[in-house]
């Protein structure tokens, strides 16, 4: 009995470990942008943040005022961010976070 036990809890944390290590994905982050608004100002934005080797992918919306971007939580900077939209003219007046996985049950 105490064996199973044993096996059961080592294969526990085989599986957390492996989830943990494997399929974490980056952290998408959402900034509202109240100037945002009009393609010009998108495109500059857009531009300048594909610049930052931190961010993986970009996109703004002029219907939300937001730009999304997916970053890599080890260099990411929330400071850089500020000042890029401080270059153009913008601020970040609200930054949500969101944690990406690729963790699938079958």
């Amino acid at each position: 009995m105490k064996y199973l036990i044993a096996f059961t809890f080592l294969s526990f944390l085989v599986y957390v470990n492996s989830y943990s290590s494997n399929d974490y994905k980056g952290t998408e982050v959402t900034i509202t942008v109240p100037k945002l608004n009009n393609i010009k100002i998108k495109t500059q934005l857009e531009n300048e943040f594909k610049k930052e080797k931190s961010i993986e992918y970009i996109d703004g919306s002029l219907l939300t005022n937001t730009i999304v971007i997916k970053v890599d939580d080890q260099t990411f900077s929330k400071k850089k961010i500020d000042q890029m939209l401080e270059k153009w003219g913008c601020e970040g007046i609200d930054y949500y976070y969101r944690k990406l996985s690729a963790f699938n049950i079958n």
